[in-house]
């Protein structure tokens, strides 16, 4: 009986230790992220997209081929992003990716973050922007 005991502790153990938690960390100071995707589209090499999460100003904002900026609201892993403003010149290369990020902000409705990358996601939990830490230069 005391083998069966030892050998379900230790099956638990296993299994417990095996599972990885999907909890989302919570941004709540200034973090830049560079951004990877877009609705899936990968950014190119050539093209720096940036966005920043000012959540103590209640601001987010960046650069693709214009910078950007707009109101945000976090609570734990829900977020808003509204009124968002952009400048208006024009670039060769980018411009799909920023009509594409700057209408998908009105989607985002929670995020995940795990020390690392960020997703930004709908009410459907599809990913809409994924991001990653940006390395200081």
């Amino acid at each position: 009986m005391k083998l069966f005991r030892k050998i379900t502790i230790l099956s638990l153990l296993v299994i417990f230790g095996a599972c990885q938690s999907n909890e989302s960390k919570i941004i709540d100071s200034e973090m830049n992220f560079e951004v990877l995707q877009v609705n899936q589209q990968q950014v190119g090499d050539s093209l720096k997209v940036t966005l920043n999460f000012s959540p103590k100003e209640n601001r987010i904002s960046g650069i693709v081929c214009n910078s950007y900026s707009g109101e945000l609201t976090i609570e734990k892993t829900k977020v808003q992003i509204n009124k968002v403003v952009s400048t208006r010149k024009m670039c060769a290369n980018g411009m799909k990716i920023e009509h594409n990020l700057l209408s998908n902000f009105e989607e985002v409705s929670h995020y995940m973050f795990d020390g690392n990358t960020l997703e930004l996601k709908n009410d459907a939990n599809k990913t809409l922007v994924k991001a990653r830490v940006k390395k200081h230069e």
